[in-house]
């Protein structure tokens, strides 16, 4: 074949509209769209829309998963009350509960959290500040208060209680009430006493009537003169404090002692030695009455009787003192 005609036949091929095989691709050479060596394509270049995909997300950040859906009784709350108690793991709306009242009784009326055991003092001060207590034992404000009447206070023992209260933390109003118990406590204490000493006064006084009978009023007159002359007004004082003035031992020991000083002419109040006081004619009723007496002559006959003794030596100073030496008998 001619060269002509050659250039015709390749002229004819490139021209015409027929299919013609596709020139083979050089070996080691690249696809379209992809650069050499790699063996794949650009995702982006072989996307139809010619946009890359983006990964899935989750939660706020890039790249997160998306959080699960509330499920349970979290599925009833608002989306972002669930989404901040989902990752705590409660179950049920019952442990939620339970969580929320733990922590509730560890916060005060106030909302004050109680300091823990290793707290420093600041922080202690500041919660004790917090719930009521003053900055010092001297600013609690005590109110009306006043130590009850006739009870020995002591001044000093409350401003030690004042400040041992400050120191534990007591806030006002507890320190005001414990003063206020405190106070009607020993009032009702110092009643009570006082009941108590008028009834041991008066049982004292029956024994001692029905001891020494009619001369009573005389013997406990000797014995209280026996405690002013020898020890005045303190030692009286002492007596009726210490309860000792209603001890009926006592009493008849002190009239006994005015009794034999009486004889003596030593004991002041004495009108005459041996005289309990009387005059000549007081003696002489008394010692009339006393011999008339059938409980008395009773005594006076009976020397096993614990009062002969006694009325003896009486009636035998009535005798002196109603019919002195010399006189009318």
């Amino acid at each position: 074949m001619s060269e002509t005609t050659a250039a015709s036949d390749a002229g004819q091929t490139e021209a015409g509209g027929g299919a013609s095989a596709a020139p083979e691709k050089p070996e080691g050479a690249a696809a379209p769209g992809t650069e050499a060596g790699t063996g794949s394509g650009d995702p982006a270049a072989q996307d139809p829309a010619g946009a890359a995909k983006a990964p899935p997300s989750s939660g706020d950040g890039p790249g997160a998963e998306p959080a699960p859906a509330p499920e349970g009784f979290m599925a009833h709350l608002d989306p972002e009350v669930a989404k901040d108690l989902q990752p705590k793991g409660y179950k049920t709306a019952n442990e939620l509960a339970k969580a929320y009242l733990k922590l509730e009784s560890k916060i005060g009326e106030k909302g004050i959290i109680k300091p823990g055991e290793d707290a420093p003092q600041e922080d202690w001060d500041a919660y004790y500040a917090a719930i009521g207590r003053p900055e010092s034992p001297e600013n609690y404000d005590l109110g009306e208060f006043q130590p009850p009447e006739g009870v020995p206070w002591n001044e000093e023992a409350q401003q030690g209680f004042l400040q041992a209260m400050h120191k534990a933390g007591a806030p006002q109003a507890a320190v005001q009430a414990a003063l206020d118990y405190y106070g009607s406590f020993l009032a009702e204490q110092q009643e009570a006493l006082q009941t108590q000493a008028e009834e041991e006064t008066q049982a004292a006084e029956r024994e001692l009537r029905k001891e020494f009978g009619r001369a009573y009023d005389e013997r406990l007159d000797l014995a209280n003169r026996v405690v002013r002359e020898f020890g005045g007004k303190e030692l009286a004082a002492e007596l009726e404090k210490s309860g000792f003035g209603r001890n009926k031992t006592l009493v008849k020991a002190l009239a006994s002692i005015g009794e034999a000083m009486s004889e003596d002419g030593e004991l002041i109040g004495s009108v005459t030695a041996k005289g309990f006081g009387l005059n000549q004619q007081d003696a002489r009723k008394e010692l009339d009455s006393l011999t008339k007496d059938p409980e008395k002559r009773k005594i006076l006959t009976d020397n096993a009787h614990p009062e002969h003794q006694d009325l003896i030596a009486r009636r035998k100073r009535l005798y002196e003192l109603a019919y002195p030496a010399g006189g009318e008998k």
